[in-house]
Order: structure tokens, then C-alpha cells, then sequence
């Protein structure tokens, strides 16, 4: 069998199939929570970026960082966290960070 020229061969696709990133940010007694959810990779991080400074983060208050919601998550969507959490700390807040654990431990 000859190979096909370049033009006519199939490339399997390597695209992963993705979640939307989400983020909400719930105001509570002096200080907040960011609830993220999807995934967060490079992929997604233009959109990220552009919602998490739209925020109006909590000046020298509490943000807890919920990440029980994210799925995959990569250096992209660590370094966008890092930031607002340095942002914050910055500010003269707190900040902590979660992925709580359903009942089944996952």
C-alpha cells in the first residue's frame, strides 16, 4: 500500500473534550467566597482572566477559595489562582484555599 500525500491523511484528534470554567464570588459577614468549578487550564485562562478581574475582591478581608467544583486544573489555572490570592494578601486579607471531598472520598 503507498502513502497518501500529507493533504490527504487523517490526524487523530488529540482535543480533550473540556467543562467550562466557572467562578461565582459569594459575599458572607466581612468576607467572601470564590467558588470555582470546571476546568481550569490554559485553554480556558483568557476567559478566567478576564473574570477574575472583573471581581471586587475583599479589601484586607476573609476569601476562602472553594475548589470543590474544578475538575482538571493545570499550571495555567494554578497561576491564576496564585494571583488572586497574592492580590489579597497584598490588600491586607486572609485568604484560604479548599477542594472539599464528597462522600465517596473522591
Amino acid at each position: 500500500m503507498s502513502t497518501p500525500p500529507k493533504s490527504q491523511r487523517t490526524v487523530p484528534s488529540t482535543a480533550v473534550a473540556l467543562n467550562a470554567a466557572t467562578l461565582r464570588l459569594e459575599r458572607r459577614d466581612g468576607g467572601a467566597t470564590l467558588v470555582a468549578g470546571g476546568d481550569w487550564v490554559v485553554r480556558q485562562s483568557v476567559g478566567l482572566d478576564r473574570d477574575l478581574a472583573a471581581l471586587k475582591l475583599p479589601a484586607g478581608g476573609a476569601l476562602a477559595i472553594d475548589l470543590s467544583g474544578v475538575g482538571k486544573f493545570d499550571t495555567a489555572g494554578a497561576w491564576l489562582l496564585e494571583r488572586t490570592r497574592d492580590a489579597v494578601l497584598e490588600g491586607g486579607g486572609t485568604v484560604t484555599i479548599a477542594r472539599r471531598r464528597n462522600a465517596t472520598g473522591s
